[in-house]
């Protein structure tokens, strides 16, 4: 029997083929997939492409595929997730293959937790905590969108860069520093030209949460208006795993902490630290698996497979 995990997000997909003991027979990445960001037809071609690239000389048909499992950014919006169920019914022979859909938080908490009762803290471009107890009960916090929410994540982390610069640059924010840091990240020689960057040429969110490395050597060195965002970001992120540990009553609650803002061991040690202090019972652990690796133990799991630690071992390569 051969399984897929499929991790898509707004800048790739990632697609991993493996047999029922875990092995992995193949990997396979593409472009990004997100279908709120993504037409239908691209979507496809993407997921297509991972798929594709997946695939070794025994296994070339998606016929052959027990069961899949994909895990995509937006798959928690009613039309992205008519947008996937097409995806899927193009993509696959859905009276031979199992085919499981679901936001990417799930398939990320299933590799990092592998299956164990805890949450999942996404701290990344985005952010959002989705958590599962042990009777089955399934809680997401935050995950709204960049416009509205996305607290205490990189995007976050750049918009409020750009916010105090501009006060800094009207003297409505006291030091420099952080202003001279944006405007050399932005390539800009004055903060002139900063309106039209932002507004005319176009600031993403990804473009902005790469402002979050800058925010976090300026804030290690000292600088008073950075070490403030760092705090508002985590005490942002720390609210929304108090609020999903609330919501599902965990005795001894597990916790395995997602995203590109955990590269910073700076920064990583201070949520580590604002968690432990109102969550005091949390364990705080390292993923075990990818989350590419958890939507194949979802697919595995959907189709009555027996997942235990000789399976884990051998997917435990797989953690990028």
């Amino acid at each position: 029997m051969y399984f897929l995990g499929i991790d898509g997000g707004g800048s790739q997909a990632r697609a991993l083929l493996a047999d029922e003991a875990g092995n992995i027979l193949g990997e396979g990445r593409s472009g990004p997939c997100n279908p709120c960001t993504q037409s239908e037809e691209s979507c496809f071609e993407q997921l297509q492409s991972a798929i594709q690239g997946a695939f070794v000389a025994r296994c070339r048909e998606s016929g052959f595929i027990t069961a899949a499992h994909l895990g995509v950014a937006g798959a928690g919006d009613p039309s992205a997730r008519m947008i996937l169920e097409s995806v899927a019914d193009q993509l696959f022979d859905r009276n031979a293959t199992q085919v499981g859909i679901s936001h990417d938080l799930k398939i990320g908490h299933a590799g990092g937790l592998v299956g164990q009762a805890g949450c999942a803290l996404v701290a990344g471009t985005g952010s959002a905590c989705y958590g599962v107890n042990s009777q089955g009960k399934e809680v997401l916090t935050g995950g709204w969108g960049d416009l509205v929410d996305d607290a205490g994540s990189g995007g976050w982390i750049g918009l409020r860069a750009l916010q105090l610069c501009l006060r800094q640059a009207d003297g409505r924010a006291p030091g420099n520093d952080l202003q001279r840091g944006v405007l050399r990240f932005l390539g800009l020689e004055s903060i002139e030209q900063i309106k039209r960057r932002i507004h005319i040429v176009g600031l993403s969110r990804d473009e902005r949460a790469k402002l979050a490395p800058v925010i976090f050597d300026l804030a290690q060195s000292g600088d008073a208006m950075a070490k403030q965002i760092v705090e508002e970001a985590v005490r942002e992120l720390t609210l929304l795993v108090q609020c999903n540990f609330k919501k599902l009553s965990f005795n001894t609650p597990q916790l395995v902490v997602l995203g590109g803002l955990t590269n910073s061991i700076y920064f990583r040690e201070r949520l580590a630290a604002s968690i432990q202090a109102v969550v005091p019972s949390v364990a705080i652990t390292q993923p075990r698996l990818s989350a590419n690796a958890g939507a194949v133990l979802l697919a595995m799991q959907a189709a009555g497979v027996r997942v235990d630690e000789a399976v884990f071992g051998r997917m435990s390569n797989c953690l990028t």
